[in-house]
């Protein structure tokens, strides 16, 4: 097993934010086509949290945010944890393509 890190954790929040809000002018880009690094609600940030991560979700206009998940997660249990969501994610979205 490889060694995960922050950036492989990073770049999966990233693919889950694009693939939920890349057709949504101002959330995931701006409307000038700049990536958008402000935090929008709606939006997956990834916490690092003493020795543990958390995913959250950005709940309101001024950046607050709920934790998602029930505990803090170990590198490569959040490294799953972000997997299993995106796998859901393209599940869905292929799904809803067929209807």
């Amino acid at each position: 097993m490889h060694r995960v890190t922050k950036t492989e954790l990073e770049e999966k929040v990233d693919f889950i934010n694009h693939t939920l809000y890349s057709n949504v002018d101002g959330k995931y880009y701006t409307f000038t086509g700049g990536f958008n690094e402000r935090n929008y609600k709606g939006k997956f940030v990834l916490d690092k949290i003493h020795n543990g991560y958390q995913l959250g979700l950005i709940v309101n206009d001024n950046g607050g945010q709920r934790e998602i998940g029930y505990y803090r997660k170990t590198a490569r249990e959040m490294y799953f944890f972000l997997d299993g969501f995106k796998r859901g994610l393209v599940q869905a979205k292929n799904t809803l393509e067929l209807i």
